[in-house]
């Protein structure tokens, strides 16, 4: 049985779909374990009609059906919300869940890498996106090597795969610079170590200075704000998100790539790409 004060809620969005309050109340009830799957299921499913893009409530939406079991509607999700939604951590929620669904399975060393060569394909550049690169490199690190054929193949894959996170400008770029240092001069070549940090130095040094700038630029910046249409009586501090906003998009828009391709657009346009992973 619903409670008296979900059913209240039920009706004030009826009459205002915008009532923020409300939904809170409503979606607060729908996560907890003892409401029926069904109910709770069509409240998200009505908040996200009016929310389509609310990251925040996609992710919980999909991990409440992952505590269901109900994996099926789980991937029907993810189809639907992450090319409409690049925001990390909701695509970060999308690689854990492939990293469960395929632990033990024979596929599980393809597909974990798909998945993640999916994420940073469109959100490589995101500056929250440095964790991702760090399990990434782990993940290479950890897989086995037997003859010298696969001892060289995963050294050239792990020099890609930090060659191309060290020139974005993400949270951890620097961390990731000296974790590179330290695997080049760990192999016989130091003279090739030598030219490969020097030929990369620049590009990260520009990476490294971006991050700063981004960093500086998106404090205060609140985004799982929910919007809603504008009316006389703003909600506290929402004037200040539209002019931070505001302040961030032109920063975004006109600075240059520290990358020589052209994923930095990924910041300023609609995510396109290909379908999710099988």
């Amino acid at each position: 049985r619903v409670p008296p004060g979900i059913m209240r809620a039920e009706e004030a969005v009826r009459r205002d779909k915008w009532d923020l309050r409300a939904w809170k109340d409503i979606l607060q009830h729908g996560s907890h374990p003892s409401t029926p799957s069904g109910w709770s299921r069509i409240q998200f499913e009505k908040f996200l009609e009016v929310f389509p893009t609310s990251a925040l409530y996609w992710r919980e939406y999909i991990e409440y059906e992952i505590r269901q079991c109900n994996f099926s509607h789980v991937e029907t999700l993810f189809g639907r919300c992450l090319l409409e939604c690049p925001d990390i951590e909701l695509w970060k929620t999308y690689i854990k869940y492939i990293r469960v669904v395929k632990k033990g399975k024979a596929d599980e060393a393809i597909e974990v890498s798909k998945a993640y060569e999916f994420v940073l394909k469109h959100l490589g550049v995101d500056y929250g996106a440095g964790d991702v690169w760090e399990e990434y490199l782990e993940i290479v690190k950890g897989e086995k090597a037997e003859n010298s054929y696969e001892i060289d193949e995963k050294r050239d894959r792990l020099r890609k795969i930090y060659q191309r996170a060290i020139c974005l400008p993400i949270h951890n770029v620097e961390k990731l610079w000296k974790d590179y240092d330290v695997y080049e001069h760990s192999h016989d070549s130091k003279t090739l170590a030598a030219t490969l940090m020097s030929a990369f130095h620049p590009r990260y040094m520009k990476a490294k200075q971006e991050a700063r700038e981004r960093s500086r630029r998106f404090q205060g910046i609140h985004v799982y704000m929910l919007a809603v249409p504008p009316s006389v009586d703003l909600r506290p501090g929402e004037d200040d998100q539209l002019f931070a906003w505001r302040r961030y998009i032109d920063f975004e828009a006109n600075v240059k790539t520290t990358t020589n391709d052209n994923r930095r657009g990924q910041n300023r346009d609609t995510i396109q790409g290909p379908p999710l992973p099988p």
